[in-house]
C-alpha cells in the first residue's frame, strides 16, 4: 500500500490518499481510500497494523477480504479516520466530505457475526435494490463517532411519542401550574440519550454505516466500508475497476 499526505493543518490533522495495487490476469488494478490522520500513524505505523490485521483475518472463517477493505482496515488500525463523500447536490462545497468513526474491534466483531450469521444489535443484512449495486448486500456496522450516536438518538426520538408518554407517566400531565425543574431535565436527558439507544438495541434497530459484501457460495466477500451519504456509483467504484 502506498499513500500520500498533505501538510498538517493548525490542529495537526493531515489528509491522505492510500492506494493498493493488485495484479490479476496480468493486469494491474488500483484501489484507493481517503483518510485523515492526526500527526502520525499509531504504534510505529502501517507495518505493525499489517501484522496484527493478518493475524486477526486468519481467524475469520468463510470470509474473503477485498483489497479496498484491507486498505481501509489498515488505516483504521493505524489510527486514521476514513473520509467519505457527501453526494447530496444540496450540500455546500465545504461540506462535501465527512469522517466516520469506525472502530477496528467493532468491525472485527461484525465480520465474525456475518460469517456465523449471528444477530447483533444493528439492523440485519439487506440486499441492494438499486440497479448499480443490485445483487450485492450491505450490513450496518457500528459508527462510534458522536454523529453516529446522534443519528440513533434522533431516529428514536422521531419514533412515536414514547418520550412524552414516559414523562407524563413519571410526572403527570403539565397543566401550566408546575415549574420545570432539575429532576425533569435529568429525566429527559437520560431518556433522550441512554434509554433511546437501549430501546433500539432491544429491537435490534441500531443504525450505523455499512459494510458492503457479496455472497459466493458458502463464502462471503467483504468489499468495502461505505457511508449512507455516498451514491451507489461511488461505492461501486471503490472495488470494481
Amino acid at each position: 500500500m502506498n499513500y500520500t499526505l498533505s501538510k498538517a493543518d493548525e490542529k495537526g490533522f493531515r489528509l491522505g490518499k492510500a492506494q493498493t495495487a493488485v495484479t490479476a490476469d496480468n493486469e494491474q488494478q488500483e484501489f484507493e481510500a481517503l483518510f485523515r490522520i492526526h500527526k502520525e500513524f499509531n504504534n510505529g505505523g502501517l507495518e505493525w497494523a499489517q501484522e496484527l490485521l493478518a493475524d486477526d483475518l486468519s481467524l475469520l472463517e468463510n470470509i474473503i477480504i477485498h483489497p479496498t477493505l484491507l486498505t481501509q482496515l489498515l488505516l483504521i488500525l493505524a489510527g486514521a479516520e476514513l473520509i467519505f463523500h457527501r453526494d447530496n447536490p444540496k450540500d455546500k462545497k465545504e461540506f462535501r466530505y465527512h469522517t466516520v468513526g469506525f472502530h477496528y474491534n467493532m468491525l472485527m466483531d461484525s465480520f465474525v457475526n456475518l460469517s456465523s450469521e449471528k444477530k447483533d444489535a444493528l439492523k440485519p443484512a439487506r440486499q441492494y435494490k438499486g440497479k448499480v449495486l443490485k445483487g450485492l448486500w450491505y450490513k450496518h456496522v457500528d459508527d462510534a463517532s458522536i454523529s453516529g450516536m446522534a443519528t440513533n438518538i434522533l431516529n428514536e426520538l422521531k419514533n412515536d411519542d414514547w418520550l412524552m408518554k414516559a414523562f407524563i407517566d413519571r410526572f403527570g400531565p403539565f397543566d401550566g401550574t408546575q415549574l420545570f425543574n432539575d429532576e425533569h431535565s435529568r429525566f429527559l436527558a437520560h431518556h433522550a440519550t441512554v434509554v433511546s439507544q437501549q430501546r433500539r438495541i432491544e429491537r435490534k434497530e441500531m443504525t450505523g454505516e455499512w459494510i458492503v459484501f457479496q455472497k459466493l457460495g458458502d463464502k462471503i466477500q467483504l468489499l468495502t466500508l461505505a457511508s449512507h451519504q455516498e451514491d451507489d456509483a461511488r461505492i461501486l467504484g471503490r472495488f470494481k475497476v
